[in-house]
């Protein structure tokens, strides 16, 4: 099974990764000389996060020309719409 991804999306992906991982090696300053210097994940996939976030704005992602919520919304605006009123239906079959 093949699962094709849009270029742009994946080159989001891939650089929010590497974004990630160079936050993550990123050397913190050492509280003491002596001790070794922690890695934060957290702030690793917080960083990739905000430039996945960032990046997508940036390139508007999901916003393309015949997405389905687009061909949805016009096949909505073309059917006819009739509004219809179940209380004026029941009150006409209770006088009649």
């Amino acid at each position: 099974m093949n699962l094709h991804i849009e270029p742009v999306p994946g080159a989001i992906f891939v650089i929010s990764c590497l974004v990630g991982y160079v936050v993550y090696r990123k050397p913190p300053p050492p509280a003491h000389p002596s001790q070794p210097a922690a890695r934060n994940l957290t702030e690793a996939i917080a960083a990739a996060a905000g430039a996945m976030f960032l990046l997508s704005i940036l390139f508007g992602v999901g916003v393309g020309v015949g997405s389905e919520a687009e061909v949805d919304v016009e096949q909505r605006e073309e059917a006819p719409q009739t509004l219809v009123c179940h209380a004026c239906e029941e009150t006409d079959t209770a006088s009649s």
